[in-house]
């Protein structure tokens, strides 16, 4: 698997030049030659046909500090690549996730790679790795090519500080919010034995009720010499 990475005009290349600068004379003293690398170029090429990957328009470190149902607001600690400029309000930036904001913990660190989207091209970002639609590869034609394409990761996501991914399996709610659980069950059932225990009571309370008139009745004479 091919980590998905887009260089910036400003970023190294590896051999430690910058994007664009002239290649080294060969030792020989042949013709030099000049090689230069599109600025939002990606790392891997990309041979022709093969769809373009997608390139994150900042990436930062940033700690969860409040979230929604949709919505996470980070405390940022370290601008990597692209910039904050119109997104953040001091070191305070939101970033949208839709349903995949349940799987980020408040006060928890993440790196995240986001890119405005939507009508109000506010920042984006997604835990979950997008499927392909329609089957992908499995619909017969759909992707054939002369050649392979290489497979880049989504930069588009947001990962653990050390670039694992986050856990979104459909258990982690199970593991999470163990007592919100255990609470739905039980109340439910601790509603229905109060509701018993005050039916029993009542019961009691017209029998004692009931047999206190009889034994009144009783021991009251008027009541006997009625009887006999």
């Amino acid at each position: 698997m091919v980590l998905g990475a887009v260089l910036c005009g400003s970023m190294l290349l590896p051999g430690g030049s910058p994007a664009g600068a002239e290649a080294p004379p060969p030792p020989d003293g042949g013709a030099t030659t000049t090689t230069t690398l599109a600025a939002s170029a990606p790392l891997v090429p990309i041979p022709e046909g093969c769809p373009e990957p997608p390139v994150a328009s900042v990436v930062f470190v940033g700690r969860v500090i409040a979230k929604d149902f949709r919505v996470a607001r980070f405390q940022i600690d370290q601008v990597r690549a692209g910039t904050t400029v119109g997104y953040a309000l001091g070191n305070l930036i939101d970033v949208r996730y839709g349903n995949d904001v349940e799987f980020l913990n408040t006060d928890q660190v993440y790196l995240v790679g986001a890119v405005p989207q939507g009508v109000d091209l506010a920042l984006t970002s997604k835990v979950r790795e997008a499927k392909p639609l329609l089957g992908g590869n499995a619909v017969v034609g759909l992707t054939e090519k002369s050649s392979e394409c290489p497979r880049i990761e989504d930069p588009v996501r947001t990962f653990h500080p050390d670039g694992s991914a986050i856990d979104a399996s459909m258990f982690k709610g199970l593991t999470t919010k163990k007592q919100q659980i255990a609470l739905a069950f039980v109340k439910p059932m601790l509603a229905v034995l109060g509701i018993v225990l005050a039916l029993v009571l009542i019961r009691w309370l017209f029998t004692a009720v009931a047999l206190a008139v009889r034994h009144a009745a009783e021991k009251d004479p008027f009541v006997a010499q009625r009887r006999e």
